[in-house]
């Protein structure tokens, strides 16, 4: 990763293509929907393995935060990117909305106790930790391979209620770790930059960091602006107008 930005998108001002979203998503459940045959099929599951069939790219432009209630947001988001700037995003709920389906699917095949009629909970503790795990490296390694992180901020992502003056918080423990990560993730300079600088929560509430400080704030504008400017250039070249206007 190269740079983050703090995004502050309204979703009353973004149009959102309904049907353009869902066609997407369906893509995405289709992957979900592979990972759940191999993983029924293996014996032992492979990390790198999950990794490579739920994202199958090397390489994106940029790597989308959002909060679960703003995922058609980043959805279309992801869709302007590519249609309007040959931007290759990565919406981050492709990988966490997941976890539910694989965890159900793992601990019908694995955790059932047939004679008792239920899960068994020490089996089920191990099976949430190996696919959270997994999907919360496979989560680092897309930040890392990202140019660009976009963290959308909304009223869904961040808790004012939880939130103090120089420390943001949010509920969700899938945001937190992507934006510690990208906080402490080593920084490469993206190879056709040139410039001169070197470089849903979960039940009960529970508050995490949401560290904000290492991104550069982008507003609703802002992201327009540069959309708008861009246009006509492709890839890592629109990239480059927004690192050098901010």
């Amino acid at each position: 990763m190269d740079r983050g930005f703090n995004v502050l998108l309204y979703r009353d001002f973004y149009k959102i293509d309904e049907t353009a979203v869902r066609e997407y998503q369906r893509d995405e459940r289709r992957k979900v929907e592979d990972l759940s045959a191999y993983v029924l099929e293996a014996d032992t599951i492979d990390a790198q393995t999950v990794i490579k069939k739920i994202f199958p790219h090397q390489n994106v432009d940029v790597f989308i935060s959002h909060s679960h209630d703003d995922r058609d947001l980043a959805t279309q988001l992801a869709i302007d990117l590519k249609e309007k700037l040959g931007i290759i995003a990565f919406v981050d709920s492709s990988v966490w909305g997941s976890a539910d389906d694989l965890l159900r699917k793992i601990d019908d095949k694995h955790c059932w106790d047939a004679d008792l009629g239920i899960y068994r909970y020490s089996d089920r503790n191990r099976t949430t930790a190996h696919v959270h795990m997994i999907l919360a490296t496979a989560l680092q390694q897309m930040i890392d391979r990202a140019d660009t992180l976009f963290f959308l901020n909304t009223d869904k992502s961040l808790s004012t209620k939880h939130s103090v003056k120089s420390s943001e918080k949010t509920l969700s423990p899938w945001i937190h770790m992507e934006l510690m990560f990208s906080s402490m993730v080593r920084t490469k300079l993206r190879p056709s930059l040139e410039h001169k600088r070197m470089m849903d929560s979960v039940h009960g509430s529970v508050a995490h960091e949401a560290p904000l400080k290492h991104l550069t704030a982008l507003g609703h504008y802002d992201l327009v602006v540069w959309m708008v400017k861009a246009a006509g250039l492709r890839g890592k070249a629109a990239i480059n107008v927004l690192y050098n206007d901010h």
